[in-house]
């Protein structure tokens, strides 16, 4: 069975808030003494995340009508 995957549009401030909750949460996490393998891994992913231009094409509700 193939893996899910999900995908995320954020701007730069909006990763820069994603990677300060993960770095806060490791922190958090050492402080308990427990695993950060995960937060690792997601701060990994967040920061080294690709760029990819995208036009994003916006329909009032009338328009759905």
């Amino acid at each position: 069975m193939k893996e899910e995957r999900y995908y995320l549009s954020v701007d730069e401030y909006e990763q820069g808030i994603l990677l300060r909750a993960l770095n806060d949460k490791k922190s958090d996490l050492i402080k308990q003494g427990k695993s950060t393998d995960a937060v690792d891994e997601l701060i990994v992913k967040v920061g080294k995340a690709p760029t990819k231009k995208f036009k994003v094409l916006e329909r009032s509700c009338a328009d759905a009508r």
